[in-house]
């Protein structure tokens, strides 16, 4: 993150000065993907599972832990998709325009719980 570096600059008391700051917004989209095991009776993560943003045409991979970033995005509305199959499961997101904007977005895939997420058939 080197472009969050510090600055230092010195101002002369006995004059006034206008010090300018501009600060990059920071918006991400980000969660986790992971799998209802049955038997275990908990979530497991999923690594390697493709996530897209389909207004941008942007993807990513999970990590080992299931987790996915989507990083410096403009404020608007988003639709977030997880693969699964013949399946798509289908978030909608809206950033807003602050200045600091994370949104966790998280998705469970399986059989059981593919029934109580909204489901797309592809085309």
């Amino acid at each position: 993150m080197d472009e969050f570096a510090p600055v230092e600059f010195q101002l002369d008391p006995s004059s006034p000065a206008r010090v300018t700051v501009t600060l990059r917004a920071i918006r991400n989209i980000g969660g986790i993907v992971t799998f209802f095991d049955p038997e275990a009776g908990k979530n497991i993560p999923l690594p390697g599972v493709t996530v897209t943003i389909r207004e941008l045409s942007k993807e990513c991979l999970t990590d080992k832990s299931g987790a996915y970033l989507f990083r410096n995005l403009s404020p608007g509305s988003y639709t977030v998709v997880v693969a699964d199959g013949d399946k798509e499961l289908v978030r909608s997101v809206n950033l807003l325009a602050g200045p600091k904007f994370l949104k966790s977005v998280n998705f469970s895939v399986g059989n059981e719980t593919l029934l109580a997420i909204e489901e797309i058939t592809k085309r």
